[in-house]
């Protein structure tokens, strides 16, 4: 067993310290992690001190000989039981460990390196569905290895960073370069190894051996696509897969400008005389947008801002295809090319539509994880790629004065890039227009993004090494034909530590790392769909698969979908493949969902805070603090001061009797004495909210009528000078914000911008509060 290997080693490294210390890994991880549980008088270790057990000299010893053992051995089982060691190690121990990062990526590597050749010399042997299943397993084991390897290369770059004093911007990638060598050729090896298995059947994939299928008389599903310039040729890779798992007849309309018409035609005729049985059930209509009447009605009407591009105009065309598409279409899927692979019979897809409530008109995937979010600058959660228009409904209603109306909205707004494109509108059209209302989310099954936005710079090419640019790839993509949902596990989320520069703050991501980490490896694990209107299931197998906008620069996306290009088609026209984006480049990181300058790194951590009051934990990071408060018991925060003045931000899900002191309270024999401002929010059954001195103290302001409108409220509290404001919202500088406004005569020396701060509720319930001071 690992643990009595474990032992050995550890007694190997210093004889006698296991006895005296711990009696097991589990044991060291437990109390190694929070001390005050094991050391001291009474505990479970009473003789020795955290520091001589979990300190320098023990992680020295103990990693000293978990490298040594590493190097001496290749055996799969003792691979393991080291990899579970320095796991172990950096989740409880020292998550800050550099050489122990090195170790565990090193690790990782051996280990998944010697189930492929495990699987390798056995592969012959295995019956067809055995074969199957046990390269998905061996897949997995590469992708989490090589995964872990580039989160190590980040950790030795974020590291590198900090020791010489600089942001991981202002340095240069190739110095970290000596430090990762040993580690990158192990990656190579691992990724050679995984491209090996993904894409192993080259002779079945020949597209002209596919026999023809049956297909049922009905539904015909009527489907929109664009075909722009030169695009027919990078979009026909999405047509076939679409073609390839069908099970029904297809009706496509073809919506574009005259060479892209044209290009589409010759191609697909040349499909034609290659595989013949490619035409049966389908039926193809070619739509000129910028000669149609009602289109260049619209375009006259849509604010110049708005539709730039042609390519844009006809992502536009598709949006209104109602306004183009015959009286008897009732439905249609508008599709993406190029950047889509369809894994699956898009029927399924297709009766999505018969789900909708009486007033969604459409349906469209939601393509922003949590984190993603909260960068945004315009309504963005639905993606336009993949959308089901439910053609009649849209016909009956006001929906393309609605789009316009969507468009002079988000302007008015000032959204930053916004109306270039459909996405945009359908955004606006949901949040501002329709209140919310009007479309459904796709399943996450119909539109499986390639993200790894756990990573620094995730989609930022040129943060990374030429060699991990070549060769990284999601690590959902386990077969050519199967891309799962991928959801990191505490181990893959901890080199976001590196990050940080505080201790605090440290804590708090790898506390985020452990949590989240361990849910996404429960049985039937989820995580919310990025609006918040579902779950995708962890492991979850890709219906389909959008690359979109510069993720397509990395060259492992460009291979997967060459390889999905039928065979007897001539080569891309380069004029149309994607090269760059204007946004990218080193000021914004990947231009598509990239950057992580300070601006990001900000939002990182007012999102672990907001997971935090979200969760109900209580954490201090910056100038911010999230504190659990219940049934008359106050928590206290000590915030630093930003100046003379003091600007407090309050969140809190509380319903009644929110309370905030500032200033001091400090027990006394027959009770407390407490010096400062308290602030009752909704007190006497919501009545009334009062500004006292002092703890049921000297009344100074009332406001009449409630404040506080669940699920969660903001308000905010001003000191300056001899002044003191308490407002609704955060919005401090909108006077009409303010509902309590007093002058405040104070004697002596003390000082309210030096005090701590104190939340506290009178309610039923726990109360959660989120805690800024600017």
């Amino acid at each position: 067993m690992w643990q009595n290997w474990l032992a050995l080693i550890w007694v190997q490294a210093a004889e006698g310290w296991l006895g005296t210390c711990f009696v097991d890994m589990p044991h060291m991880a437990h109390c190694c992690d929070q001390p005050k549980r094991c050391f001291g008088q009474g505990k479970d270790v009473p003789n020795q001190t955290a520091e001589e057990c979990c300190g320098l000299n023990f992680q020295t010893l103990l990693i000293n000989s978990v490298a040594k053992e590493l190097r001496a051995t290749e055996d799969l089982d003792t691979l393991r039981q080291i990899y579970a060691v320095l796991q172990a190690f950096l989740h409880f121990v020292n998550h800050g460990h550099i050489y122990a990062w090195e170790l565990i990526a090193q690790t990782a590597g051996k280990v998944a390196l010697a189930a492929y050749n495990d699987f390798a010399s056995m592969a012959n042997e295995l019956g067809e569905d055995m074969f199957k299943s046990q390269k998905l397993l061996v897949m997995r084991e590469i992708n989490h290895a090589a995964h872990l390897l580039e989160n190590f290369f980040q950790a030795a770059w974020y590291h590198h960073a900090q020791e010489t004093g600089r942001s991981a911007i202002e340095t240069d990638i190739t110095e970290v370069r000596p430090k990762f060598q040993n580690a990158l050729q192990i990656y190579k090896v691992v990724q050679e190894a995984g491209s090996n298995l993904i894409y192993d059947q080259a002779e079945a994939h020949d597209p002209r051996t596919f026999a023809p299928r049956h297909l049922a008389k009905s539904p015909e599903i009527v489907l929109v696509v664009n075909v722009v310039g030169s695009w027919a040729s990078v979009g026909i890779v999405t047509f076939w897969s679409i073609w390839r798992h069908r099970s029904t007849p297809l009706r496509v309309f073809v919506l574009g400008d005259q060479q892209g018409i044209r290009e589409w035609r010759l191609l697909i005729k040349e499909v034609k005389v290659a595989v013949p049985h490619f035409v049966h059930k389908l039926r193809f209509h070619y739509v000129d947008i910028f000669q149609h009447p009602r289109m260049t009605a619209y375009f006259a009407r849509l604010p110049s801002e708005c539709a730039s591009t042609n390519m844009s105009k006809a992502l536009y065309a598709r949006m209104l295809c109602h306004e183009i598409l015959p009286e008897d279409v009732d439905r249609a899927i508008a599709l993406d090319l190029g950047d889509i692979i369809v894994f699956r019979d898009i029927l399924d897809l297709w009766n999505q539509g018969d789900l909708l409530e009486a007033d969604e008109l459409l349906a469209a995937a939601s393509h922003r994880s949590a984190e993603e979010a909260m960068r945004q600058t315009k309504p963005s959660m639905l993606n336009g790629g993949v959308v089901l228009y439910e053609v009649r409904r849209m016909r009956s209603s006001n929906y393309t004065e609605d789009t316009l109306k969507a468009a002079a909205l988000g302007l008015d707004k000032g959204y930053q890039h916004f109306c270039i494109w459909d996405q945009d509108i359908i955004n606006a059209l949901r949040q501002d227009v329709w209140g919310m209302a009007g479309v459904r989310v796709l399943p996450c099954r119909w539109s499986i993004f390639p993200m790894a936005n756990w990573q620094f710079f995730w989609n930022a090419p040129n943060f990374w090494l030429p060699e991990l640019r070549q060769m990284r790839r999601y690590p959902g993509i386990l077969a050519w034909d199967h891309v799962e949902h991928f959801c990191p596990n505490p181990i893959l989320m901890l080199h976001t530590v590196f990050a940080f520069g505080s201790f605090k703050d440290r804590k708090l991501a790898r506390n985020v790392a452990m949590v989240q980490g361990i849910r996404n490896e429960q049985p039937g694990s989820v995580i919310q769909a990025p609006d918040g209107s579902g779950f995708c299931s962890c492991r979850e197998e890709a219906s389909l698969l959008h690359v979109p906008s510069t993720m397509k620069l990395w060259p492992e996306a460009q291979k997967l979908f060459r390889f999905h290009r039928p065979s007897f088609l001539p080569e891309v026209d380069q004029a149309a493949l994607f090269q760059s984006r204007s946004e990218q480049g080193e000021e914004v990181g990947g231009g598509f969902w990239g950057s992580e300058g300070s601006k990001d790194l900000e939002v990182m951590r007012q999102g672990t805070l907001q997971w935090a009051m979200n969760s109900g934990a209580s954490v201090v990071s910056g100038n911010c603090a999230t504190m659990p408060t219940s049934l008359g018991h106050y928590a206290d925060v000590e915030l630093p001061a930003m100046g003379s003045n003091l600007l407090l931000k309050a969140e809190t899900n509380a319903d009644v009797d929110a309370h905030l002191f500032i200033g001091k309270i400090v027990p006394i024999l027959d009770g407390i004495f407490a010096v400062g401002l308290e602030l009752a929010v909704d007190a006497f059954n919501k009545t009334r909210t009062l500004l006292r001195w002092g703890i049921q103290g000297e009344t100074l302001g009332v406001h009449e009528g409630p404040i506080l409108e669940p699920p969660t409220s903001k308000f905010w509290v001003l000191v300056s000078g001899g002044q003191v404001m308490v407002g609704r919202g955060h919005d401090y500088n909108l006077s009409s914000s303010v509902f309590i406004d007093v002058e405040l005569a104070l004697h002596g020396d003390f000082d309210l911008a030096r005090g701590k701060i104190y939340a506290g509720s009178l309610g039923d319930s726990p109360v959660q509060w989120l805690i800024c001071r600017e």
